[in-house]
Parts: C-alpha cells; structure tokens; sequence
C-alpha cells in the first residue's frame, strides 16, 4: 500500500511539472517581441539612394574628382572598375527581395579596409544593415583573394620565373640573389605584466 502511494505521489509531481513546463513554453512565446519592420527605415532602399555614401560621395567622386576618390578607396577610378569587373561574377546574388549593388559591396569593403573604420560607422555611412555589413566584409575579401591571387601572389612555377624575380631585385634596388620580400604591420596593444621591454618597439636606425 505504501508502495502504491509512492508512485502516485510521484505521477501526480510529473504530472504537475510538466504543466509548469507547457506554462513557461506559452508565456515564453508571448513575450516574444514582433519586429516593427523589416528593414529598418534609415537602411531603406531610398534612404541609401539619397542619403547614402555610395550615391553621395562615392558616384560623385568617381565621375567628378577622381583625386578625392583616391583618398576616399585607395585607388584609381580605373583600378577601381578593373577590380569590380573581376569581382562581379563572383558577388552576383539572386534573391526575392532587391540584392545590394556588388558596387556598393565592394565600396563598403575598400572604405573599411582603406581607413580602418568601425564596421558600425561603415554601416551607416554606407545605409546598410550592420549584421549584413558583417557578411559582406568576408565575402569580398575571400573574392578578392581568389580572383587577385593568382594574378599578383602567385608563386613562380619553374627556375626561369624565380632567376627573373632576383634580377628585377637586383635591378631595382641593387640587391642581387633576393627572390622575395616579406612585410609586417606593428598593432599597437597593452604590453602583458611582467614582461619588461619584451613588447617595446624598438626602431633600429642603420
């Protein structure tokens, strides 16, 4: 008997945990925020066309003062088409709602890369969501990286390519039997504790 008991106490308990369990589950869902918009109205598609840093700035520089543009990507406005050409066919999108421009992708990109600015700062100037910004950035970079790739870092593939590198080293800067040069970035950070001149930056003045 007291056996019995025990399991119907126990049943009874399951029972009333799992109801406590189905409650949570419905106030979980009705507290579950409805989205306002789809598209936030300062990305929408007349906002980047008006207001936007691709039809503002951008368009204007590439057809008016091609020495601002410059500044503003880093490149000519001729090394800028060259590039689109080559990265087109890798950044076409088919989609239901309008794609962005792979123009407008690429320009957010270089200005980024170009000037190091916050992907939330490019965002906005450039009237674009700022998580789709975030997969933008990769996506141009890796296209970059596969269409530039095997044009300008590619690596010589027989003895007469490698012997042709040491006499354009040679030629230019006096420096014989050179076959390569390697180049570095010093990031500025907090020196770790207890490190001691460890992390300096030590110019070596020849």
């Amino acid at each position: 008997m007291d056996t019995n008991l025990t399991i119907g106490i126990y049943c009874n308990l399951l029972l009333i945990w799992m109801h406590v369990l189905k409650m949570r589950i419905l106030i979980k869902k009705r507290r579950k925020v409805t989205r306002r918009w789809w598209v936030k109205p300062h990305l929408s598609i007349d906002m980047r066309q008006n207001f936007g840093a691709h039809r503002k700035l951008f368009t204007y520089f590439k057809t008016s003062n091609h020495e601002e543009f410059f500044k503003f990507r880093r490149m000519s406005v001729q090394q800028f088409d060259v590039l689109h050409d080559l990265l087109k066919p890798k950044l076409q999108k088919e989609s239901h709602r309008t794609p962005l421009l792979t123009e407008i992708r690429i320009a957010a990109t270089l200005s980024l890369l170009a000037h190091g600015d916050s992907v939330a700062t490019t965002a906005v100037l450039f009237r674009i969501g700022k998580s789709t910004l975030y997969g933008i950035i990769p996506e141009v970079c890796k296209a970059i990286w596969e269409v530039l790739q095997p044009i300008y870092v590619r690596c010589p593939q027989n003895e007469n390519e490698w012997l042709k590198i040491a006499d354009e080293f040679n030629n230019m800067w006096n420096f014989p039997n050179c076959i390569g040069a390697i180049d570095g970035k010093h990031c500025r950070i907090q020196a770790p504790a207890n490190t001691g001149s460890a992390f300096h930056y030590w110019v070596l003045s020849i």
